[in-house]
């Protein structure tokens, strides 16, 4: 198939092919987010030995680093030309560099303290950066694959499974294929993994390069290999991302529902690795209970996402995920998790909240992009759209792993140690149960003031036309 030589995305019907191998890209990004949130702190700390308030600094500072590149990278592929497409080149040269990048970050040699400190901080803000050149393309993808509503919600749904998949695998076996591949020996375990995550991250984009071939617009026919604008221009882009949430209010309650839902995800499944190895005798066991139960019902929900939004919409089904997560939540906290079979039905609830927040919350940016042309005739592109949406996740992750370092700190806990204090155990059940239910209820409150906007999308778009008339 020849590459269409279009400016404008139309409304073109995609070949399932297409739809089902995008989720090969989403499987791949959701895999290095929830290891990074779920265990780099842990392996830091516990295999590296590390300092705990140290390795929270590092992660902070490259996380802040991420907010700033994140605009910085949305104007840079704006300003991509590229046979390719402006997204698929990004893929094509960056997933070789992010399937070796993932693999160092779990490479720490035997050094001395400092020398260990200057290794975790570079190969961390290196991933930060190389995950952003490839997470940015991806999503901005879907937008422009196609114009057409449904065919977005399909593309969406295909990276929702992709994502929910991978939170499976990682969540359920990372534990266990560290213990098979390196016996007694984690650091040798989690090297393996690395490893093998890093391959999967850099093939799975790869492969939405090839499939999505022929289906990007192409904006050029020069022989061109993504002639990018000074980086100084680029820059702007930090400026223009930021004032997209300040002109756009549905931009900006989105935004804080994906910096809520990140943040709460970020600070429980980082908890999870320390709550289960302290308070519970079965880790292993528990870990891979955890991910069977809660990700296949979110599976569920992303297959059935089409029929979902068009009863309830998006926000509405924001709303839904948010009270069933805080159902969850409460259930963990007033049992203290009393019995495994409650534990079960928590992850359960959970699951059904994450599916429907993680469904939609990319859904709603589009909306953020009608109100801003019926509101201010904003004229921002997709990328920076989606540049700010991305903004507000790497938020959420910039604040949730260093706010477990640090309690871990506060706390007085021993890297180590067989046994931790009762209080040191008390701060893993509360950061697993009470921290993410508070913030949840403010997601809650953010999703209901994002409903209030939605109910006159309909009218906008009409506006809109008769405007354009």
């Amino acid at each position: 198939m020849e590459k269409r030589k279009l400016t404008e995305v139309s409304p073109v019907i995609l070949p399932w092919k297409v739809k089902i191998l995008y989720a090969a890209g989403s499987f791949s990004k959701a895999l290095l987010a929830v290891t990074m949130a779920a265990f780099m702190l842990y392996f830091y700390t516990d295999v590296c030995k590390i300092d705990s308030t140290v390795a929270a600094t590092i992660i902070l500072i490259a996380k802040i680093w991420d907010i700033i590149n994140d605009p910085m990278m949305g104007a840079i592929i704006d300003r991509t030309h590229a046979k390719e497409g402006k997204c698929r080149f990004w893929l094509k040269y960056m997933s070789v560099p992010g399937m070796v990048i993932v693999a160092l970050c779990f490479c720490v040699p035997e050094l001395a303290v400092t020398g260990k400190i200057i290794w975790v901080a570079v190969t961390y803000v290196l991933q930060g950066m190389i995950s952003t050149s490839l997470l940015i393309p991806l999503n901005t993808m879907i937008s422009r694959l196609t114009s057409d509503e449904q065919q977005r919600v399909h593309l969406t749904q295909s990276d929702g499974i992709g994502q929910m998949l991978s939170q499976w695998m990682v969540v359920s076996l990372t534990f266990t294929l560290v213990q098979i591949l390196g016996g007694s020996d984690a650091k040798k375990g989690f090297l393996y993994v690395g490893i093998i995550y890093g391959v999967i991250y850099g093939v799975g984009h790869l492969i939405v390069y090839f499939a999505t071939r022929g289906y990007e617009p192409v904006e050029t026919t020069e022989k061109s290999v993504g002639s990018v604008k000074k980086i100084g221009s680029a820059l702007k882009g930090i400026f223009t991302s930021m004032g997209a949430f300040y002109r756009n209010k549905v931009l900006l309650y989105c935004g804080a529902v994906a910096f809520l839902y990140t943040l709460g995800a970020a600070i429980e499944e980082g908890a999870m690795a320390w709550y289960f190895q302290y308070m519970k005798t079965d880790a292993t066991a528990l870990y891979g209970i955890y991910g069977t139960v809660s990700m296949p019902v979110a599976l569920i929900i992303y297959i059935f996402l089409n029929k979902i939004v068009n009863k309830l919409g998006n926000a509405r089904t924001v709303i839904a995920g948010c009270l069933f997560s805080l159902t969850g939540y409460a259930l963990g906290f007033f049992t203290q998790d009393a019995t495994r079979t409650i534990m079960m039905l928590r992850w359960f609830l959970e699951g059904i909240g994450v599916g429907l927040i993680g469904a939609v919350i990319l859904l709603c940016v589009f909306d953020a992009k009608i109100y801003g042309v019926w509101k201010n005739n904003d004229t921002n592109s997709d990328a920076i759209l989606t540049a700010s949406y991305s903004l507000s996740y790497k938020i959420g992750m910039a604040v949730g792993s260093p706010i477990l370092g640090y309690l871990l700190a506060v706390s007085s806990y021993k890297a180590g140690a067989e046994v931790q204090t009762a209080g040191v155990c008390k701060m893993f059940f509360y950061e697993s149960t009470l921290i993410p239910g508070l913030i949840y209820i403010l997601a809650l409150i953010f999703a209901i003031l994002m409903r209030k906007y939605e109910k006159r999308i309909p009218q906008m778009q009409k506006e809109i036309e008769q405007r354009q008339k």
